[in-house]
Formats: structure tokens, C-alpha cells, sequence
């Protein structure tokens, strides 16, 4: 069993954009286990050793998986990136209900590369206020609107943001017209100006 027949079966009923991704993982995961064995029998050995009484079971699949993410970061694969390899790996257990829990496997913390700036409401006050043109400036704000922390915005009276999806906010002196994913269920204070909706 070399496993083709399983991965292919188990790719076909996946997502276009999803596809890719455990395409790639499950072809490395591959490469690193064919040094040793078939894809097909890691499957098999994971679900036999699902059947054994508690005493006789190994952690065979977090230790093959471990083992296959400290393989990838020799290969300088991104934390990210391996965990995402390994849950392509798990997921092809899981379609034939072949379950790998690694709750207490040894994989590498996913770092994020990027990470958002806490923007402060006066600095969001402050770089609006720096546009010249007032349409760039409402699409400034209707950007910004969802940066700050409901907090933040709980906390403050210099800066109200309501949001409603068929309502128009004020926000000194800027009508924007906020996404319809926004859905902000603040309390109302006095200084907030709100507008007829949008019709």
C-alpha cells in the first residue's frame, strides 16, 4: 500500500483553496516517510494501534509526526508552516475516521511573522486628521473602525465608533458608512452623532 489511492480519494472531495495545501504537506510527509515505510501503512499501523488495550498502545502517530515536523524544520520550514503540513497529515487520518489527537506532541509554537500595530485612538485621530482629501480620509476611518479594541472604544468619550450595518456614523466631521460584517452592539453615549440610514 503506498498510499496514492487514499491521498488521492481524500484530496478529491477537499476545496479548491484547501486542496493545495494538504497536497504539499501530504507529498512531504511522503518523501520523509518513505524512507521507511508506505504511506498506506502509517494508516494502517495508527488504526491497529487504536485497537490494542491501553497497556500494549504506542504513541506511534505523535511520535512519526514529531518526528516528520522536526524533519521539516531541518528543511527551514516556518513553525506556521509545519503545524499546517501536520494538520493536512491529520486530516487525512480523520476522513477515514482514523482519529491523532497531539495534544501532547512536540510541535513548534507558530510564531506570526507580522503582527498588527495596537493602534491608540489618538493616533488613529491623528493620522486621519493628517489626509487632505475628506474622501481619504472617510476610507481611512471605515479601515481603521475595526482596529481599535471594544475596550478602547467603551473607555473613551473623544472618540465614538457605532457601527451599524444600514446606518451612517458620524465621526468627527467623516460620514463612513461602516462594512456590513461590523456589528457593534456598544452603548450609546450623547456625543454620538448618528444619521438617517442608508437607503
Amino acid at each position: 500500500m503506498t498510499g496514492s489511492d487514499e491521498v488521492g480519494k481524500f484530496l478529491s472531495v477537499l476545496k479548491a483553496g484547501t486542496r493545495g495545501v494538504n497536497s504539499a504537506g501530504l507529498k512531504l510527509f511522503r518523501q520523509y516517510y518513505s524512507s521507511r515505510f508506505f504511506l498506506g501503512d502509517f494508516l494502517k499501523n495508527v488504526k491497529h494501534n487504536g485497537f490494542l488495550i491501553r497497556h500494549a498502545k504506542r504513541r506511534k502517530a505523535t511520535e512519526t509526526l514529531d518526528d516528520f515536523a522536526a524533519w521539516l524544520q531541518d528543511y527551514r520550514y516556518a513553525p506556521k508552516t509545519v503545524r499546517v503540513y501536520i494538520g493536512a497529515v491529520q486530516s487525512l487520518a480523520k476522513y477515514y475516521d482514523i482519529p491523532i489527537n497531539l495534544r501532547y506532541g512536540n510541535l513548534p509554537t507558530a510564531i506570526p511573522v507580522n503582527r498588527k500595530h495596537p493602534w491608540t485612538l489618538a493616533e488613529v485621530d491623528e493620522f486621519v486628521a493628517a489626509m487632505d482629501k475628506p474622501m481619504c480620509r472617510s476610507i481611512a476611518a471605515l479601515i481603521l473602525q475595526s482596529v481599535p479594541s471594544m475596550n478602547c472604544c467603551r473607555a473613551s468619550s473623544a472618540f465614538p465608533v457605532y457601527a451599524s450595518p444600514c446606518r451612517v456614523c458620524s465621526l468627527h466631521g467623516w460620514s463612513i458608512v461602516p462594512p456590513l460584517w461590523v456589528r457593534y452592539s456598544l452603548t450609546r453615549r450623547k456625543d454620538a452623532k448618528w444619521m438617517s440610514p442608508i437607503r
